[in-house]
């Protein structure tokens, strides 16, 4: 079973860019406490994002998701994720994901915009039988390893482990969307169509 050691974050949401925080997860339970505000589901929404590179709902493409520059006087944030994790075989990594928000003014006194980006990709590998090796990939293809490495697949991290609050009630909702995102943490989406190939080639068969 993998287990999620310690996150650290730097300038998402209310955790500023001055200084890395860091939380350190306990086995075999970790309560995590605090009033309305404090940053209790950033930490849930940081490990969703380190994991399956997917950002939470309603954050303006990105945008909500970053410390706002402005509240330090600043035109740009620079922020980070990075969560230590042991797989199943006891190999421990770390990935790290960075991040930029820049502010900037539009023309003739329009409205400011804002401009997310998603820069760096890490990911550090330490097995103890030999010296740490890192590698740096495309965002695209980070996301489709870290499930495959944490034996998670990630439909199960979206819907099931990591699942939002705003999203926390799928189980109640459309019947087609439900029986949709069961079939995805069943991995039975496709195998429909495929049993339908079946059913015609076996009675095409028959009719021969």
């Amino acid at each position: 079973m993998t287990t999620i050691d310690r996150l650290g974050l730097t300038g998402i949401r209310s955790y500023g860019a001055e200084q890395e925080t860091f939380i350190r997860f306990y086995r075999p339970l970790t309560i995590i406490l605090g009033r309305n505000g404090s940053g209790k589901s950033t930490i849930i929404e940081a490990v969703k994002m380190a994991t399956t590179g997917d950002l939470p709902p309603m954050v303006d493409k990105g945008a909500a998701f970053i410390h706002d520059p402005r509240i330090d006087n600043e035109t740009e944030t620079k922020a980070k994720i990075r969560l230590q994790f042991t797989n199943a075989r006891g190999d421990q990594y770390v990935v790290s994901r960075h991040f930029s928000l820049s502010i900037k003014r539009g023309l003739r006194g329009a409205k400011y915009k804002t401009e997310f980006k998603t820069l760096d990709q890490t990911l550090r590998r330490s097995t103890g039988d030999g010296p740490a090796s890192a590698s740096t990939f495309r965002c695209g293809d980070l996301n489709a390893l870290l499930p495959d490495i944490m034996r998670v697949t990630k439909p199960i991290l979206n819907n099931v482990i990591f699942v939002h609050q705003e999203e926390s009630l799928w189980p109640l909702g459309d019947p087609k969307k439900l029986k949709e995102k069961f079939d995805d943490i069943l991995l039975l989406r496709g195998t429909h169509e495929l049993w339908s190939q079946f059913e015609s080639l076996g009675k095409s068969k028959l009719l021969t």
